[in-house]
């Protein structure tokens, strides 16, 4: 078995402090700056999920920013693993275990993207 995004909420400010998330103005879909290109940023507050075992390993979680002509751009990348001996104590056998990972992402808009 392996680790999988539950999801991920697009937001103006994101924070996670023990096992619990701040996520200010989510729900973001859309930008309207006054012209592009232009340099636009985001937050994504993520919750990642799976065996407590998974999480002992390295993994890498990558987000691509997908344009309007399909072609795709690798705007974060990051390796992460739970620190030794950060087993939850009140775990249930069988239970899947979960991590918060808020993420700032910043990208340059290049075209104005679909009005669909």
């Amino acid at each position: 078995m392996t680790l999988r995004l539950d999801w991920a909420v697009p937001c103006r400010y994101a924070e996670a402090v023990d096992g619990t998330a701040t996520i200010i103005g989510g729900g973001i879909d859309s930008f309207w700056p006054p012209e592009v290109p232009t340099d636009l940023g985001v937050f994504l507050m993520i919750r990642i999920v799976g065996p407590q075992d998974e999480f002992e390993e390295e993994h890498q979680l990558e987000i691509r920013l997908v344009a309007p002509d399909s072609a795709e751009q690798q705007i974060l990348q990051a390796n992460f693993q739970a620190p030794p001996g950060a087993r939850n104590p009140l775990a249930v056998p069988g239970m899947e275990s979960a991590m918060l990972v808020p993420a700032g992402v910043a990208f340059r808009a290049r075209s104005t993207g679909s009005t669909r």
